[in-house]
Order: structure tokens, then C-alpha cells, then sequence
């Protein structure tokens, strides 16, 4: 994707309120994409790829509070893991959790009812 924002930014002269209509990309992201050299980019996917997420220790609980009939809420399940590890009392995990949670809802299908 930071070709392409770099593509429509400086080929086609579009603006950051254009790319994001076009690529659905914050306006944030877009800002960081046009600031990165293409080695600044390829060191920032590496990182990102590499990094170990805070909740995998829990992918499988995660996933079974989700399917019990596209069950839990992110705040039900945030309580949850709070009480099974006290250092998540330190820190919002909410967010955290609503982005964890939307790859495993897609990868089994747990978000749609039939």
C-alpha cells in the first residue's frame, strides 16, 4: 500500500483527502507512508511482522469466547482476561482487543450469523 499512496500522491497529484476516499486508509497513515523512504517502509513492515502481540498467549481462549454464539462482547471478554492476568489491569485493553479480535472473527467466520 505504500506504493500505491506514493503513486497517487506524487504521479497523480492527488490529495491525502483523495487517497483516503480511494484507499480507505487514515489520513494518519497516509501521512506516515509520504514521510518513509522505501527502506523506512520495508524496516517498518519487518518490525510490524516480527512483533509479538500482547493477547497471543490467549488466541485460543479469544477464540472460544467469540464463537460461543458470536458471543462475548470485546468489554466481556477485556473483564475476563483481566482477571486471569493482573498485568492487563495496567493498561486499556479494549482497543487492543477489537483489533485482535476482527482477524480471528474473519479467519472463522465467528462474526456472521446464519
Amino acid at each position: 500500500m505504500w506504493y500505491k499512496v506514493r503513486e497517487l500522491f506524487i504521479n497523480e497529484k492527488l490529495s491525502k483527502s483523495e487517497i483516503k476516499r480511494r484507499t480507505g486508509l487514515d489520513r494518519v497513515t497516509i501521512r506516515k507512508y509520504l514521510s518513509m523512504s522505501e527502506s523506512e517502509f520495508m524496516d517498518y513492515v519487518e518490525k510490524r511482522r516480527s512483533s509479538v502481540k500482547v493477547l497471543d498467549d490467549y488466541y485460543g481462549l479469544v477464540k472460544q469466547l467469540l464463537n460461543k454464539d458470536a458471543g462475548y462482547s470485546a468489554a466481556q471478554i477485556e473483564d475476563l482476561l483481566k482477571e486471569l492476568d493482573p498485568d492487563f489491569l495496567k493498561v486499556n485493553l479494549h482497543p487492543t482487543l477489537i483489533k485482535y479480535a476482527i482477524p480471528i472473527k474473519k479467519r472463522s467466520s465467528l462474526g456472521t450469523k446464519s
